[in-house]
């Protein structure tokens, strides 16, 4: 995932000549190359599903599930946990939010894509249900404890 902070438009035409020799390794339309790129933040939806190579793909919202886009265009869905609910990882989460990840993470399996919610809490009880509930990239700022906690 590259998470793009800059112009969208001229950051892309940047990345496209920074990946070009390395065009074997990227998992494309046309080639099944172990490494698959994803750009998130000021994302250049636009350009990228106009561009027929397909290098890099989108990193999705929610919004455009209604939108249908092929998973090699936009393989993830991505949305802050705040977007659904407040919770802070100690204690069971409330209902309504499970239940809204699970249909979230449904909806996301149904197109063949991948959901990633970030800001969740770094607490194994908040990795263990997000796991539970269908989140299929986990973002956390405490890789140690990730770590040993998936080592398990």
């Amino acid at each position: 995932m590259i998470d793009f902070k800059s112009g969208a438009d001229e950051t892309y035409v940047a990345l496209i000549k920074t990946l070009e020799p390395y065009r074997e390794m990227l998992h494309t339309a046309n080639n099944p190359g172990p490494v698959t790129i994803f750009i998130s933040g000021n994302r250049p939806i636009d350009q990228i599903l106009r561009d027929p190579e397909i290098l890099v793909s989108l990193d999705g919202r929610p919004d455009d599930l209604v939108r249908k886009i092929a998973t090699a265009r936009m393989p993830v869905i991505s949305t802050s946990l705040a977007t659904i609910g407040s919770w802070d990882g100690r204690s069971l989460m409330p209902r309504t939010m499970r239940k809204s990840i699970q249909q979230l993470a449904k909806a996301c399996h149904t197109q063949g894509k991948k959901l990633r919610l970030w800001a969740i809490p770094d607490t194994e009880l908040s990795w263990s249900t997000m796991q539970r509930l269908g989140v299929d990239l986990i973002n956390t700022d405490d890789l140690e404890g990730l770590r040993r906690f998936l080592g398990r």
